[in-house]
C-alpha cells in the first residue's frame, strides 16, 4: 500500500500494525523557506513549498498544514466566530489552499494532516455557548476534509464546560472525516477518539501502530537533521 493508502486503512479501522511518522513540525519549515513566521503563516505559496521542502528534507510519511493554536482567533479578526470569515482569511485560508496544492503535490506518497482547535478552546477565545462554537468546529473540520486533508489533530487548551455538547461536536466531526476517509485524533486529553502515538524528539521509538507524531511541536530552531532522525528511528 501507498502512504495515503495505509492512511485510508488507519481511518477505517483496517489500520492493523500500519504505522505512519509525522513529527508535529510546522514552524521549522519556515527556516528551509527562509521567511518570517508571521509572512511564512498567512501566504498559501510560502507555505506549500516550505513543508514539500520540509517533506523531502525529512522522509516522513506526510506533513501538517495547519498547527492550530489561536489560527481560528487571528484569522477572525474582529469578525467573530464567523466560518466562512475565518476560512477565507489569515493563517486559516492559507493553510486551506496551502492543503489543497500539497494534496496534489504529494498525490499518493505522503499525506496533509491539520492540526485545529477543538470545540472547547473555540468556546472559550469566542466567548460563545458550547453549542455554537461545536457546531463552527465541525464546520472547520468540514472544509479542510474536503481541502484534501487526510488526517485531523483536535488541539484543545481549555477543559470543555459541557461534556456532552463537546462530545457531540467531536462525534460528529468524526462522521464527517469518516466520510472523507480521513483519520482523526484527539490530542493530550481523554474523550470519543483515539490519541496519536508521541515520542520524545531524543528518544524515538519504533513500536507505535496507527499514527505516530512527536511529543510536543518542534521548535522553529530544531536541527533538521535531527528531525530527521527521529523520522528514521520512529518507523
Amino acid at each position: 500500500m501507498n502512504v495515503r493508502e495505509r492512511a485510508r486503512a488507519i481511518a477505517g479501522g483496517r489500520g492493523g500494525n500500519i504505522r505512519l511518522v509525522v513529527p508535529f513540525a510546522f514552524e521549522v519549515a519556515a527556516r528551509i523557506s527562509a521567511r518570517p513566521l508571521d509572512e511564512f503563516f498567512t501566504d498559501p505559496t510560502h507555505l506549500a513549498n516550505g513543508l514539500s521542502e520540509l517533506h523531502q528534507a525529512i522522509g516522513a510519511d506526510g506533513v501538517l498544514c495547519a498547527d492550530a493554536r489561536g489560527m481560528e482567533l487571528d484569522s477572525a479578526g474582529t469578525a467573530g466566530l464567523d466560518v466562512d470569515h475565518i476560512i477565507g482569511n489569515g493563517r486559516v485560508g492559507a493553510s486551506l489552499e496551502a492543503c489543497r496544492r500539497l494534496r496534489i503535490t504529494l498525490d499518493n506518497e505522503g499525506i496533509v494532516l491539520a492540526a485545529v482547535s477543538g470545540p472547547a478552546t473555540l468556546q472559550k477565545q469566542f466567548s460563545v455557548s458550547g453549542v455554537t462554537a461545536a457546531e463552527a468546529f465541525v464546520e472547520i473540520v468540514r472544509h479542510y476534509c474536503d481541502a484534501g486533508t487526510d488526517g485531523i489533530i483536535v488541539m484543545e487548551s481549555a477543559m470543555p464546560g459541557d461534556g456532552e455538547c463537546w462530545e457531540d461536536g467531536l462525534s460528529t466531526a468524526r462522521n464527517i472525516a469518516v466520510f472523507y476517509r480521513a483519520m482523526m485524533y484527539l490530542w493530550d486529553m481523554e474523550g470519543p477518539l483515539p490519541n496519536p502515538a508521541r515520542t520524545n524528539l531524543a528518544m524515538p521509538k519504533n513500536d507505535c501502530s496507527g499514527l505516530t507524531m512527536t511529543r510536543e511541536a518542534v521548535p522553529a530552531d530544531y536541527d533538521i537533521e535531527a528531525l530527521r532522525y527521529w523520522v528514521t528511528e520512529s518507523r
